[in-house]
């Protein structure tokens, strides 16, 4: 199958008619029908309905099936064409939980971009489980969980770390003296 074929029948299909499609790929009319004719000669189906002295052109069910084919057969070859130019560019997928994108990872996406414009990132959001199991299927380079596990052949590294508080109400008439409870005091069955 022909890709000009392809381009000259979707033209026509998008400007609704066989003289603006010549006059934007700058050909005769009789060139636009006669790719046409080729295209539709190949499949062995009419694909446009042909009235005289009607200007806008009408799909026949063959040509409206085809319409769809056509529609992905100029997307594989948009994207093939553009393998080359894409073959520089480098795609980092990074998973983390959300709260770590939103709050801590922000302004690291913002320097990987401007130290590399070519870098393609791809950013999720899961839980840190999830994050675990990605890794190992590898449909993410890097994680960020909260939770450290180990994993075989993955280093895992603190990345960050900040320091939790607990703020309780105060009971009415109980001290304002604040006193300090270590982690190891508090009873693990009360934990979230």
């Amino acid at each position: 199958m022909n890709q000009i074929w392809i381009e000259t029948f979707l033209t026509v299909v998008r400007l609704g008619n066989i003289t603006a499609a010549a006059r934007h790929l700058f050909l005769s009319q009789s060139t636009v029908s006669h790719r046409l004719a080729q295209l539709e000669e190949q499949l062995g189906v009419e694909l446009v309905e042909r009235r005289k002295g009607v200007g806008n052109i009408s799909l026949t069910s063959g040509g409206e099936r085809f319409l769809k084919i056509a529609i992905k057969w100029e997307e594989l070859y948009r994207e093939s064409r553009s393998i080359k130019s894409e073959s520089s560019i480098v795609t980092l997928s990074i998973g983390a939980v959300d709260s770590v994108n939103a709050y801590v990872l922000g302004p690291v996406y913002q320097a990987l971009r401007q130290y590399s414009p070519r870098l393609n990132l791809r950013i999720r959001n899961h839980q840190s489980q999830e994050l675990y199991s990605l890794l190992e299927h590898k449909e993410i380079d890097l994680a960020f969980p909260l939770t450290e596990r180990s994993i075989h052949h993955y280093s895992v590294e603190k990345f960050f770390e900040e320091p939790m508080v607990l703020i309780k109400m105060r009971e009415e008439g109980e001290s304002e003296d604040l006193q300090v409870i270590s982690n190891d005091q508090l009873d693990p069955h009360f934990e979230l």
